[in-house]
């Protein structure tokens, strides 16, 4: 849960608010009664940050009788290792369920969905509740059926598991049912409210202000009935992102990036410092000294400044570390935007032009999880060799799957030349898929010839893969009713160039020599 604001008259800090009910508290409730009557049930809040969704949970099982037990796995990785171990009257524990089930292209995600909708469908792991807190648009992300058959459905599983099954009037009805359960007990998904401005809900807020200071003083100061957010801290964070100096709002305007682009919660201090030139110019920088630079980190961190709340950016690492090769600056490895400025985030900053200097600091210090979908989110921009960067870096970080997405990546005459080396390095050094990929990218850019001789000059060093790679691309030329000279290759005008490496392969081919054995070994 949200730390709570420090109120002015509160006697004991920390304390958390008495708790208003409302209207998803009751189909929450009907959820923990099927739970202890016997059958597994599930719950999955929706609702944007700091609205409540998280006590509303914590509330919810505390009617619970005390043989229940209560599961909270970290990661999808880890409930997948740890559920056939669930016994019954447990409940499992989903905070930010999206963190579970949107996996970045990791099988453990869907794994994950299908093994729970089958803990829930069997009689004998029951009574099972599981509850969860997710943000309306990680939801519709995972609801969201493929445009096109073709394309892989990979959050299929999640889609059954977030259903909403509605139940007939006259089932789930007689004695050793729940009396009057109506059809609402069957939605998975229950929407929280952003505000508190229903009329029986506003006479318990204004009951609870009498004898809680924290009501009291959302009930006098916040805007639009979203008193959760103000005691979450929301008006102070807001605020201080509003007048931030321009470097402290650079590195928050970063990590909103970041984050909606695709990064983890935790945003490495040396990629937000990275990034920073590009969100206030390179000579406004330049021009920053050491004192403003640390100014700015301790102005988007002190979390005295936001009155207890979550700062703009906490620090979620020890402190004193420092970023790798700089002595000032930032004071943890690692940071967190507040959950109010991530979901802001989706919002305000969806159309804004993503500076280039964002894509080079993630190539060189997102953490691994995130490569894939900022390298996507680049592509998607336009940012073509900036993407090819990220997936160059996913490969290195054993994501083999983004060759495949640098072979099918436009604008290849803006990262050919920089790519085709390490294409080749790693070709050489045993990568078959790489050797594809490269020789794909070498025929695409006009270089073809220069893909044959090199895989023929491989072949003749003792490389099979090439050998066969070379007799593959022959086989090609050959079957598109061109000479395997001219196959592909084209001079800048777009008309056939001369084939000086393709005779010499052929050459070779004509010799009796290791060339023919090798082309004969390959067949």
């Amino acid at each position: 849960m949200h730390e709570v604001i420090e109120s002015d008259g509160a006697d004991n800090a920390g304390d958390l608010p008495i708790y208003i009910r409302r209207e998803h508290d009751e189909l929450l409730r009907l959820k923990v009664e099927l739970a202890m009557r016997g059958e597994s049930a599930q719950a999955m809040l929706s609702g944007e940050s700091s609205t409540g969704k998280t006590r509303a949970c914590w509330e919810a099982i505390q009617s619970l009788p005390d043989n229940w037990r209560l599961w909270a796995p970290l990661s999808a990785d880890q409930a997948l290792e740890e559920l056939p171990l669930v016994a019954p009257h447990t409940v499992i524990w989903l905070d930010e369920a999206h963190t579970f089930f949107m996996t970045n292209g990791s099988p453990s995600g869907p794994r994950l969905a299908a093994q729970l909708n089958e803990v829930l469908r069997l009689r004998r792991r029951a009574p099972i509740l599981l509850l969860g807190t997710i943000w309306p648009h990680y939801l519709s992300t995972l609801r969201a059926i493929p445009s096109r058959a073709s394309q892989d459905d990979e959050h299929a599983n999640t889609r059954r598991l977030l259903r909403s099954v509605r139940y007939r009037s006259n089932e789930r009805r007689g004695p050793d049912r729940l009396d009057g359960l109506d059809f609402r007990v069957g939605e998975s998904v229950i929407p929280v409210p952003n505000d508190f401005t229903a009329p029986e809900v506003r006479r318990q807020v204004e009951a609870a202000a009498l004898t809680d200071p924290h009501w009291a003083e959302a009930l006098a100061k916040a805007e639009d009935g979203r008193l959760t957010q103000y005691m979450a801290g929301g008006h102070e964070i807001q605020r201080r992102y509003q007048f931030a100096p321009t470097a402290a709002r650079g590195l928050i305007d970063a990590a909103m990036d970041l984050r909606r682009l695709g990064h983890g919660p935790e945003l490495p201090a040396a990629l937000l410092a990275a990034a920073l030139p590009g969100y206030i110019g390179r000579a406004a920088y330049d021009l920053l000294s050491d004192a403003e630079l640390n100014s700015a980190w301790e102005y988007v961190s002190d979390p005295r400044q936001c009155r207890g709340a979550r700062p703009p950016l906490g620090e979620v690492a020890p402190a004193g570390r420092g970023v790798p090769g700089d002595d000032v600056r930032a004071t943890a490895t690692h940071y967190r935007l507040s959950d109010l400025l991530d979901h802001e985030a989706r919002i305000v900053r969806l159309n804004h032009k993503v500076p280039a200097e964002l894509w080079r600091a993630a190539a060189d210090h997102a953490d691994r999880s995130a490569l894939l979908p900022l390298a996507d989110a680049a592509r998607t921009a336009g940012a073509y060799a900036d993407a090819c960067r990220l997936y160059v870096r996913a490969v290195e970080h054993g994501e083999q799957s983004a060759l495949f997405q640098i072979r099918d990546l436009p604008g290849r005459e803006k990262w050919a030349e920089e790519t085709l080396p390490w294409l080749q390095a790693r070709a050489e050094s045993g990568d078959l898929n790489a050797q594809h990929v490269a020789v794909h990218v070498m025929r695409s850019v006009g270089r073809a010839s220069e893909a044959e001789d090199w895989l023929w000059s491989r072949a003749e060093t003792g490389a099979i893969d090439a050998l066969r790679e070379g007799v593959r691309l022959l086989g090609a030329s050959e079957a598109g009713g061109r000479s395997p000279e001219t196959a592909g290759i084209h001079d800048g005008a777009g008309g056939p160039r001369r084939a000086g490496r393709g005779s010499r392969r052929t050459a070779r081919q004509g010799q009796g020599g290791g060339g023919d054995r090798s082309v004969q070994t390959g067949g």
